[in-house]
């Protein structure tokens, strides 16, 4: 019987993917012209399209995609590092979200599982902007306790999620991990012997298993299927 649940959150409980991360690239992209990228105001909205569409079809990282398109453009290395660290400024700007929101049905799931389960959420990201999200999301107060892991640090989310197991008592089978990446908490969890569902929902949902660890126990294309399974787990 599963006792916990672990959630992810970007493209998980919301739309990272078409309500933050385009609205964050267009920023970005502001900012890089305004820098010193030679690209006329007028064709920023085209610009920004370019970004997000590699962005999405590569699954790179924001700085992988504009460091390309700004190199391009700018020959000169002092003021094209210049221009990227602005764009990226820009982008993990901590106090702009956008105007995000959870699923339908996310808030309504959580707050009936909440009731019979513990609730965690452990989120990869820059820490003042994951809280931010967190806090315009409404969600603070859902979960037993939030994790926090900083972008870029190379530790994995299976180091938070032995410690929740540890922490509660609770034996491996015992606990779900929701996410939408195959690569990260799907198969950090699976190696750990936890029950898996991915949300095929966002830039990742198109990733394919390079191993069995990164092949989720169910699959769900909408958050709110989330909760039926957990009750027959």
């Amino acid at each position: 019987m599963i006792k916990a649940i672990i959630f992810d959150l970007d493209d998980t409980l919301y739309d990272c993917t078409n309500r933050l991360a385009k609205a964050s690239i267009y920023d970005a992209c502001k900012a890089a012209i305004k820098a010193g990228l030679p690209v006329k105001p007028e064709d920023l909205d085209k610009f920004t399209e370019k970004i997000y569409k590699r962005k999405i079809k590569e699954i790179l990282s924001f700085k992988e995609c504009i460091r390309d398109f700004v190199e391009e453009l700018v020959k000169d290395r002092a003021l094209a590092e210049k221009i990227i660290n602005e764009a990226k400024s820009a982008y993990y700007n901590d106090t702009n979200v956008g105007n995000i929101a959870l699923f339908p049905g996310a808030k309504e799931m959580l707050l009936r599982l909440k009731k019979k389960y513990k609730l965690f959420l452990v989120t990869l990201g820059n820490i003042g902007r994951q809280k931010a999200k967190i806090k315009k999301l409404g969600i603070e107060n859902m979960f037993d306790k939030i994790l926090y892991i900083r972008y870029f640090s190379g530790i994995r989310k299976k180091e938070d999620f032995k410690k929740i197991a540890y922490d509660c008592g609770l034996a491996p089978e015992e606990i779900a991990v929701i996410g939408d990446r195959i690569d990260s908490e799907i198969e950090d969890a699976k190696q750990l012997g936890m029950r898996t569902i991915l949300c095929r929902t966002g830039e990742h949902a198109k990733l394919k298993p390079e191993n069995d660890f990164e092949k989720p126990d169910f699959t769900v294309k909408d958050i709110a299927e989330v909760e039926k399974i957990i009750e027959n787990l």
